[in-house]
């Protein structure tokens, strides 16, 4: 089947000349198929091709909105502009830009350089950075044990970290973590981590350990309190 054949009839509209920016996924083909054809389209019109993409950031579509951050991740490769481009323009969309802020868009912010994400500030100022806030990469300890701040999350906590809600966003956005076995310890392990960077030079990096270590503990007590329950 060619490409042109997949225009659609999208609700009531015309045939457009941009098939691929007209089709909707679920309802003319897997969004599988619309995934390979925009990884395809993107050599030939890589600037389309990431509006088209980003278009489908905010669709209320789970596979489909993943579907699009893996495209766009692939993209960010060669066209790390691009896609910084587009994910900033969604995400502080007025409309729709609480569902890009609501998921967080990590992977693609993390998918292109540091210094791409802050031309992209200069431009998006402080309300740029509200919004990118809570999807910054969180501090972590490396295979040395050693405490590491990510690039992208020191230039930007240094250039707007005094704002509260920059610090309440990068505070809050830590995200969703899957558990197995015994958990409380595990949140215990967190705890330790997020303890090594409650000296840190930036401020809004000591409040995100002291809020995480705070909150890990008492997740951990929880842990242990319904653990010991089940052997009443």
């Amino acid at each position: 089947m060619e490409i042109s054949e997949l225009a659609p009839r999208v609700k009531g509209q015309e045939r457009s000349d941009s098939p691929l920016e007209a089709v909707i996924p679920g309802e003319v083909m897997a969004t599988y198929c619309w995934e390979e054809a925009l990884t395809v389209y993107c050599r030939i019109n890589p600037s389309h091709a990431t509006k088209i993409t980003g278009s489908r950031l905010i669709d209320e579509d789970s596979s489909l909105h993943e579907a699009a951050e893996r495209v766009l991740a692939l993209m960010a490769g060669q066209h790390p502009d691009l896609v910084m481009k587009e994910v900033g323009r969604w995400i502080v969309n007025e409309k729709e830009g609480w569902r890009l802020q609501f998921r967080g868009c990590l992977s693609l912010i993390v998918a292109v350089p540091p210094y791409v994400v802050m031309v992209w500030l200069e431009n998006a100022g402080l309300r740029g950075a509200r919004k990118i806030a809570s999807s910054l990469p969180r501090p972590f300890l490396d295979e040395l044990g050693k405490p590491v701040v990510p690039t992208l999350t020191q230039m930007v906590l240094t250039r707007f970290g005094s704002d509260e809600k920059v610090i309440r966003g990068f505070t809050c956005g830590s995200g969703v973590r899957s558990y197995s076995g015994d958990i409380a310890v595990q949140k215990l392990e967190e705890a330790k981590v997020a303890a090594q960077f409650l000296d840190d030079p930036l401020a809004a990096i000591r409040e995100w350990a002291r809020g995480e270590k705070l909150s890990l503990e008492h997740e951990a007590e929880l842990w242990h309190q319904k653990n010991a329950e089940r052997y009443i």
